[in-house]
């Protein structure tokens, strides 16, 4: 709805439902034990991909971790076995869990890489259902324009299928952004077909959904009464599925409507905020209803007004009511700008400058009033774009429901060819200019979507290499580790070593500290980490009770001091080389040296092991397992390093030792200024 006032409580985002095309049924927690129990000992091939899919998809809605966790795991298999369909629907599943945690710009290449490999299949339902799905991508970050023409399309797509509850959704959708646009007879058109459609279905939430978008509609054509009871409907139904974020988005629309009765609206937000907070907070319902309760607050304290009259309040009361403003539209800016949502910023940031400006904080209203200024300049240029799209839609839906109508009146200007000729001449006229117009909005166009990928891509980039990072954190402070230095010092303790146990515990805890330290950067000195591969070499040398030698040498043209490198890269390298050199006996020595190159630094990590090729046999056991995944995210980490700084080329190289001469070497050639290309 459009902002016509400060502090009158309106929806500001009408977040469209995803709709996820599973491979089966989605299943119940009931259903989680059984499904994990399939997985044991189960083959590799398409069932087991569905399973994964299923405890992804029931993960979803209360355990985000875990899904992510076999949404992974069975899209690597689903790639394994070239599956298109499950590959396609691990995609979407990405796209579902990115748009529940706000990162909607980023759910649009899931979406739009199951759209591709369904529609290269033929599944028109599915289709359908990823064309929905970027077009809700697009709503949620107020890009109305691509939003409707997706939706659109989805639509022409869905009506193809038998599917009423997909047809239902996309109607569904275009309802919501007729109603953004304030098209409420184009709304309560498409409201009616989705509500009848949706009913068929026996769909309880999508019917909650409907009733609820038409209780909106009907509310903002001034028929509160009509509004209430759908709203009072759709609540009923959204119980009755147990779904919280649904029950919660209808009473912060339901609440709505006691504008006169601030007590009874408030106590209806703050119900539907706890809701909100159990399910998916960063969505644009949650926030905007979170701010919806800051602006109750600052309008019973700035108009006197509590019940259903004016009351003079007290200054106590005045000032207490002005504090929970102030609180719930802090929070509520700041939960805007974690899912970049410049709508509920620019209008929650007006509201916070007049309760700051009630308080007599003036500096702070002043720059927040000027922070809603700017925001609403940049609104307003969106605004514009979504008028367009108003035009063009209704420009389509007009052809598509009128087709005889203007047939009948092509007929009868047959009769008035003299009037043609002029319109002609003037339309041609008109014509001309409107594709000039639109080969210059094509080119903007364009130039803004290169500009939008080229983004998306450095993020994909950045998002890739911190999982890598994050992997090595994990294989470095792996359990089997820490399990094991514990064990050492628990044995040096019985045997009353006490020296022995106190000097390991704190090299293992001046490990740990700097680990953690480390982890939180991209990149970190040299001298810190080239500390923690002393103190890891240490604690295993003491661990495998000194079975091996090693040393650390390092060029004394490098200055450590000075140069940044990106933490937990070369660890991996020495683990190998102790395991290769613990399977050749007692006295293996391993040299890492760090040394100036002319295009930067380079790492070797070298050992008098078994070797590599001499090492394979013992492939199964879970050491070299662990040490496999160390190198496959060494060489992970690197190409992530390359694409993200095109300008500093990095590379992994590992083989064996001369000819005749038994080990591993390992080296890793980095630039030796990183710092410029994070800035």
């Amino acid at each position: 709805m459009k902002k016509t006032q400060l502090l009158r409580m309106v929806l500001i985002g009408l977040a469209l439902a995803v709709y996820t095309a599973p491979l089966a049924a989605r299943q119940p927690r009931s259903k989680i034990d059984s499904l994990r129990g399939a997985l044991a000992g189960a083959k590799q091939d398409t069932g087991l991909v569905k399973t994964m899919y299923h405890l992804a998809d029931t993960y979803r809605f209360f355990d985000t971790d875990s899904s992510w966790y076999f949404t992974r795991q069975g899209s690597r298999l689903a790639e394994r076995l070239r599956w298109a369909k499950g590959i396609a629907a691990f995609h979407t599943n990405k796209g579902n869990l990115m748009s529940y945690d706000g990162r909607d710009l980023e759910s649009i290449s899931h979406y739009d890489s199951a759209y591709t490999i369904y529609k290269q299949l033929g599944h028109t339902r599915n289709v359908a259902a990823s064309l929905n799905n970027i077009g809700a991508a697009y709503q949620h970050v107020s890009d109305n324009v691509r939003a409707l023409r997706y939706t659109l399309l989805a639509i022409a797509e869905a009506e193809k299928t038998t599917d009423r509850s997909l047809i239902s959704l996309c109607y569904n959708n275009v309802v919501s952004l007729f109603f953004a646009q304030q098209n409420y007879d184009r709304a309560i058109f498409y409201c009616r077909k989705a509500l009848a459609i949706a009913r068929k279905s026996e769909d309880l939430l999508q019917t909650a959904d409907v009733l609820d978008m038409m209780g909106n509609v009907l509310v903002a054509q001034g028929h509160p009464a009509a509004g209430e009871a759908h709203y009072r409907a759709a609540l009923g139904l959204a119980r009755r599925t147990g779904d919280s974020f649904a029950e919660a988005t209808v009473l912060s629309h339901y609440a709505l409507l006691f504008e006169r009765d601030k007590q009874r609206k408030i106590a209806l937000l703050l119900h539907a905020q706890t809701l909100f907070e159990s399910s998916n907070p960063k969505r644009l319902e949650a926030i905007t209803n979170l701010g919806n309760i800051g602006g109750t607050y600052a309008a019973m304290a700035l108009h006197d007004s509590i019940g259903g009259r004016p009351v003079q309040l007290n200054a106590a009361t005045k000032a207490a009511l002005l504090s929970k403003a102030a609180y719930f539209l802090t929070k509520t800016m700041a939960m805007s700008r974690l899912v970049k949502d410049p709508d509920n910023l620019a209008y929650f940031a007006d509201n916070l400058a007049q309760v700051q400006e009630a308080t007599g904080r003036y500096r702070e209203a002043l720059i927040n009033m000027k922070l809603a200024v700017r925001l609403n300049d940049s609104i307003y240029s969106q605004e514009n774009k979504n008028k367009l799209a108003r035009l063009e839609s209704l420009r389509e839906l007009r052809l598509r429901d009128k087709q005889i109508e203007l047939n009948k009146f092509k007929i009868r200007q047959m009769w008035l060819y003299g009037a043609i000729i002029g319109v002609l001449l003037v339309s041609g006229f008109l014509i001309i200019v409107y594709r000039f117009r639109i080969r210059q909005l094509r080119l903007t166009h364009r130039l803004r979507q290169k500009e939008a990928e080229a983004k998306e891509r450095e993020l994909l980039h950045r998002s890739r290499l911190s999982e890598s990072e994050l992997k090595a954190i994990r294989a470095q402070m792996n359990p089997h580790f820490i399990f094991n230095v514990l064990n050492s010092i628990e044995s040096y303790v019985l045997d009353n070593d006490a020296r022995t146990a106190s000097r390991l515990i704190q090299k293992f805890a001046a490990l740990s500290r700097l680990i953690l330290e480390n982890s939180t950067q991209s990149l970190v000195p040299a001298e810190r980490e080239w500390k923690v591969l002393k103190l890891y070499a240490e604690l295993e040398s003491i661990r495998f009770d000194h079975r091996f030698g090693y040393s650390f040498r390092v060029d004394p043209e490098i200055d450590l001091a000075g140069l940044m490198l990106p933490p937990m890269l070369v660890q991996p390298l020495i683990e190998n080389s102790i395991h290769h050199g613990l399977q050749a006996g007692n006295g293996t020595q391993i040299d890492i040296v760090l040394k100036q190159t002319d295009n930067g630094i380079r790492f070797v990590v070298e050992d008098d092991g078994v070797g590599m090729q001499a090492s394979k046999p013992a492939a199964l056991g879970d050491t070299v397992k662990g040490k496999s995944i160390g190198l496959s995210a060494i060489r992970e980490r690197v190409s992530m390093l390359n694409n993200l700084y095109r300008d500093a080329r990095a590379s992994f190289n590992i083989g064996t030792r001369e000819k005749g001469v038994p080990g591993t070497i390992a080296t890793i050639d980095l630039p030796a200024r990183y710092e410029l290309a994070v800035h």
